[in-house]
């Protein structure tokens, strides 16, 4: 198991896992990092021993492996306060394979990465992503306040960061007083969030801490304003 640990890259992904007692789901947790035997879940851990886990990756394809807690943190506050890591058994060859493509996808976008994207639904700004690339901004998604701000402690080689305005609005001010406070030199866009135009005025709200707001919906010209205006 050492060898194997020495071997598999961890590294932060976007993904699921749904545990499981003997067939019975006991709750859906994100995974903070994950490798092929294991993951660092948020959350507390089920008052089981032997479980097994479906692992839901972005990709779409989901990976099936027994499952022990190995470990917990965090104290007597909320769930997001806490997580525990989970060991996986029972794993095939293909499944590690398909984990470890995964992560290693994950890990060469962080470290490339000169825009990070805090956003609700990571999903629903994939043009966004692409265009970014496009425009020379290879880019980092992460969807919660605590994500955003381990990227931003964390060695980066970021100039641009875009926060959604679907975000809670303690944690857009939150992300943009981090980012003006101890990263001036990063460029500070909002985004209103495309298809919600019965949130619309919330969503479009003015926030004195960015430099540029992307409209919905956006345009590459837009976007390029944006960036540079």
């Amino acid at each position: 198991m050492g060898s194997d640990k020495r071997k598999s890259p961890r590294g932060p992904v976007s993904a699921t896992v749904v545990l499981l007692d003997r067939g019975k789901p006991l709750g859906s947790y994100r995974v903070l990092n994950l490798s092929a035997v294991g993951a660092l879940l948020v959350g507390r851990p089920p008052g089981v021993a032997k479980l097994e886990a479906l692992v839901r990756l972005s990709t779409g394809q989901t990976v099936r492996a027994g499952a022990t807690v190995a470990r917990h943190e965090g104290g007597a506050g909320a769930d997001d306060a806490a997580a525990f890591a989970v060991a996986f058994s029972a794993v095939t060859p293909a499944d590690q394979k398909v984990i470890g493509k995964v992560v290693l996808t994950a890990l060469e976008d962080a470290r490339d990465a000169t825009a990070l994207v805090v956003v609700e639904a990571p999903e629903a700004w994939q043009v966004l992503r692409r265009e970014l690339t496009s425009l020379g901004h290879p880019s980092f998604v992460v969807s919660t306040l605590k994500d955003a701000l381990r990227f931003l402690e964390a060695p980066n080689v970021l100039t641009l960061a875009l926060v959604d305005l679907g975000l809670p609005a303690s944690d857009v001010e939150k992300v943009l007083s981090t980012l003006a406070t101890k990263h001036p030199h990063i460029r500070r866009v909002t985004m209103a969030l495309p298809a919600k135009p019965a949130r619309g005025t919330a969503r479009t709200r003015v926030q004195p801490l960015a430099q540029a707001t992307l409209p919905s919906p956006w345009t590459r010209d837009s976007l390029s304003r944006a960036l540079r205006d």
